[in-house]
């Protein structure tokens, strides 16, 4: 077994599952991270819904079935949903942002959370994915959120 370093972590899965053909998910989400990404929005985590960005939406307020499952959009264009939306508040207070694995290496980065840090709660998670890795990321952020 390969020792897990900050440059092999985040990519230990994309190896396996092109090794062994597997398809590939078209997004890295699941309920279990938009449960997370609720706990992170209560948690004081400061959102500005941007292009790029992906959300969930548990209140059914978006009319278009979703291409991804658990009601999960990709903002491609703000200004759709500030139109249907009336403004970014009142985005910002219907839904919940999903943080992508970078933007929340960035989270961390910005609250102060160590790299050694992250990489030890990685490897005592004993994760098998870059999904669970995500969770783990999460969960840090939540953390350090409600302890300031």
């Amino acid at each position: 077994m390969v020792a897990a370093t900050p440059d092999n972590l985040a990519h230990k899965d994309i190896e396996v599952i092109y090794k062994n053909k597997q398809n590939v998910t078209s997004i890295p989400f699941n309920r279990g991270h938009c449960e997370l990404a609720l706990i992170l929005k209560d948690s004081g985590l400061k959102w500005r819904p941007s292009v790029g960005h992906y959300i969930w939406d548990p209140e059914k307020k978006i009319l278009k079935k979703s291409p991804f499952n658990n009601r999960i959009y990709y903002v491609l264009n703000i200004e759709h949903f500030i139109k249907i939306f009336s403004n970014l508040e009142t985005v910002k207070k219907l839904f919940i942002w999903l943080p992508t694995y970078y933007h929340s290496r960035l989270i961390c980065d910005e609250l102060g959370i160590e790299k050694e840090l992250i990489f030890e709660k990685i490897l005592s998670a004993n994760v098998n994915s870059t999904a669970d890795e995500l969770s783990v990321l999460y969960n840090l952020i939540i953390t350090k959120l409600n302890s300031s």
